[in-house]
């Protein structure tokens, strides 16, 4: 007998089915959980510290910046715990309220509590005042010499900070985000070696660019890196100008800086003879240079790498710069082949992702006071948290140095841990989760296992 095959059919769910919402569990809530904290790798951070002998280097540096006598918290105490707030992702000063009395932080700074955001804004006030700042621009300049090594790459940028209150020194400038809105404009410069951030200098945001170019990096080169070789200098189109060429012509030090695209210099660039590099779109992606002289600019004549899209198959009877679609200029010393200096210059991009890094995970872009020197003591603090954690994953994560962990990332393995402080006979013990010791989350174990063996 023949056998029949019936199609197979999905089976239809009954119109009249009764759906069971999941039963939620029952979890009684009880709040007396004691000496709980959520910076279970605290103890990482401050003994970090203690190894880079930083809690001396504060107290050395604050030494002659008196505070009255009744004060509870000394300059130190406060530095300590602002930099451990920045590392440990406090955006904001209100944001320290929710480690006031945590009790892990608090014993390992050996206070009763720390300050509360009252004596925070005040204190950032008081770390704005010139003799304090001195101090704290001091032991900024000793955490980058801790972070860099014997030459540097010195990349220099800038970025429009807009603000969303009354703070003292915000003004309308460019703003290309917000228009009409005020803003900051802090000039920032970093090592293209490490991502150490060298000099962060905060400034209203009615500055160009290259105002007060020239002081700045001679105060770096002077005081920051003066026992460092400056290997090259790169920056944007807003400080190839011939005030910050001719000084650092003077010093002897390299550089390649964009240069602004000027009528004259666009038509000695259609003079020159040019070589195909590459491919983009509809186009092939063309070099040369040449020396360039500008007498109404330029005090001397001087190398321009000349970089340009150019379209293929364009119709006839158009002129040829028709088909130049974008056109770049780099000025530089260097006598090196153009593709090298393009690509050299193109390395700085680096500094615009550890400047979005300052913002997003450092809140470089957020202002908690309305004191200008308040806000520019806070940028420091900031920075120093980002340079000093630089340095601790170079320290105790030096195979990882090649990637570019997130601070986020670095936190959730060192830092945040559930932990609950106990004391037996009389000792305080941190109790930490069981899963830090040993499995794929054992990064703070691993850590402190290096620097007990570096100590």
């Amino acid at each position: 007998q023949q056998r029949t095959l019936e199609p197979m059919t999905r089976k239809k769910t009954p119109t009249n089915a009764v759906h069971i919402p999941l039963q939620r569990i029952r979890v009684p809530e009880v709040f007396n959980l004691r000496n709980a904290t959520i910076f279970g790798g605290a103890k990482l951070w401050t003994d970090f510290l203690a190894h880079m002998n930083f809690p001396n280097r504060l107290r050395a540096v604050f030494a002659g910046c008196a505070k009255p006598a009744q004060s509870r918290y000394s300059l130190e105490d406060v530095a300590m715990v602002l930099i451990t707030g920045r590392a440990f992702g406090l955006s904001r000063i209100r944001d320290f309220q929710h480690i006031e009395h945590d009790p892990l932080l608090a014993s390992l700074f050996d206070l009763p509590k720390l300050p509360d955001i009252t004596s925070l804004y005040r204190e950032l006030i008081r770390f704005g005042r010139d003799q304090v700042a001195a101090a704290l621009g001091s032991i900024g300049k000793q955490v980058v010499s801790l972070s860099i090594g014997k030459e540097v790459v010195l990349d220099i940028d800038s970025t429009v900070e807009t603000v969303y209150g009354h703070q003292e020194g915000a003004a309308v400038g460019y703003n290309p985000a917000k228009r009409g809105r005020a803003s900051f404009h802090p000039q920032l410069c970093f090592d293209g070696l490490t991502r150490t951030v060298l000099d962060a200098e905060l400034r209203p945001g009615n500055t160009a660019s290259s105002s007060g170019l020239t002081e700045t990096v001679a105060r770096v080169l002077d005081e920051t890196l003066k026992d460092t070789v400056v290997r090259l200098v790169r920056g944007d189109r807003g400080y190839g100008n011939e005030d910050f060429m001719s000084f650092l012509e003077k010093r002897n030090i390299p550089y390649i800086l964009k240069t602004s695209a000027t009528r004259p210099l666009r038509a000695w660039s259609d003079t020159l003879t040019y070589r195909t590099i590459g491919e983009v779109p509809d186009g092939v992606l063309e070099i040369a240079s040449g020396i360039y002289s500008d007498a109404l600019a330029w005090t001397k004549p001087r190398r321009v790498v000349v970089l340009r899209e150019r379209h293929t198959g364009m119709p006839k009877g158009l002129f040829p710069m028709d088909a130049i679609s974008d056109e770049r200029f780099i000025v530089t010393t260097e006598d090196w082949d153009e593709e090298d200096v393009f690509h050299s210059y193109n390395h700085r991009c680096t500094v615009e992702t550890t400047i979005r890094t300052l913002k997003d995970d450092w809140a470089l872009d957020a202002f908690s006071s309305r004191s200008f020197s308040a806000n520019a003591a806070d940028m420091q603090f900031k920075v120093m948290a980002y340079n000093l954690l630089l340095i601790m994953q170079t320290l105790v994560a030096p195979k990882d140095r090649g990637v570019v962990h997130t601070a986020a990332t670095l936190r959730r393995m060192w830092f945040l841990l559930p932990a609950v402080m106990s004391s037996h006979a009389g000792h305080w013990q941190l109790r930490l989760p069981m899963y830090a010791e040993t499995g794929p989350y054992a990064h703070a174990r691993q850590a402190l296992r290096v620097l007990n063996s570096s100590a």
